[in-house]
């Protein structure tokens, strides 16, 4: 078998119902100049018996280790391919046909680029259309990471193998923000283009990561703190600083709020408030507490004089 161009690997925990179509939408690309690895991370489901029919295909293989969490699997992965460029796909997401033949021409041609970065469809548990993202055509930089994570999951992107090595790879003491932090160390190193193209069908579901905000905040704003050290102009610093703790409050603060003014009584939610309120400025977290509860009060107003008409 001809060695393979691109590497495409699957970290698998506990997404044993979604994991085949992940496999599937590898096999069906445009571009057969693939090998798949798929790492099960001690997953506690059937990820196995949903791999194993596919093993037939040679360009498949598939590893086990003890749960160490989606950093270290896709480290494991990594250090087993074979590919000069890297795909690293989520066991519930899924590739459109065509996502390898585009990114693998785009960084073939323009070898100043380590990274091609594509669009984003979100898609329900049943694989339903939700909505689509957006993202303009030009770079990410180091310092536009500071407004956030460039996009959802490194799935929207095409890597070039030796950078990848150059950087470490994934730092596998991180959970939930090791991939904010992988971004900055690669853009910090080397040039990522990015195109309005859908490369990605990202699965939203209640078991997603991202689903906890209160790390994603904490976590996030702790790893662009680390990285502003690498600022050496301390105007430019604090302006990113502001940027950051503007961008992130407003990513996970709403969430937060929404589900404490929901349910103020739960032990997770206000975990959740404290963990923000320790995070945020107290203006930004009053600004948004206040807003928000504004929102929730003129809704129940709305709701209420709707029903007293009905019932009127």
């Amino acid at each position: 078998m001809a060695k393979p161009l691109v590497s495409v690997i699957v970290p698998a925990y506990a997404h044993a119902q979604f994991i085949g179509d992940a496999i599937r939408s590898v096999v069906n690309q445009t571009f057969a100049g693939w090998e798949l690895i798929v790492v099960n991370d001690g997953s506690p489901d059937d990820t196995c018996g949903v791999v194993k029919p596919f093993l037939s295909d040679p360009r498949i293989q598939y590893f086990e280790q003890k749960n160490q969490g989606q950093s270290a699997a896709r480290n494991f992965g990594i250090s087993l391919a074979q590919g000069e460029f890297i795909h690293l796909l989520d066991d519930d997401d899924w590739l459109p046909p065509d996502a390898l033949e585009w990114q693998v021409e785009f960084l073939t041609k323009n070898r100043e680029f380590s990274a091609i970065v594509g669009s984003t469809n979100y898609i329900d548990e049943n694989g339903k259309y939700l909505s689509a993202s957006s993202i303009s055509d030009g770079t990410i930089s180091f310092h536009d990471l500071f407004s956030g994570n460039a996009f959802d999951s490194p799935g929207q992107a095409l890597f070039r193998h030796d950078s990848l090595k150059t950087i470490g790879g994934f730092n596998a003491n991180l959970r939930g923000v090791d991939d904010y932090d992988f971004m900055f160390r690669f853009t910090r190193a080397f040039k990522v283009k990015k195109v309005n193209r859908v490369c990605l069908n990202y699965r939203c579901h209640s078991g997603n990561a991202s689903r906890n905000k209160a790390l994603m905040l904490s976590g996030g704003l702790a790893i662009a703190y680390k990285h502003l050290e690498y600022i050496e102009d301390i105007q430019l610093r604090n302006v990113l600083r502001a940027n950051v703790i503007k961008t992130l409050s407003h990513y996970a603060g709403r969430d937060i709020i929404k589900e404490y003014i929901a349910n103020p009584f739960s032990f997770n939610s206000i975990k959740a408030l404290m963990i923000y309120l320790r995070c945020v400025p107290f203006v930004t977290a009053a600004k948004e507490i206040l807003k928000l509860a504004f929102y929730s009060f003129r809704a129940n107003v709305f709701s209420f004089v709707r029903k007293t008409h009905k019932a009127i």
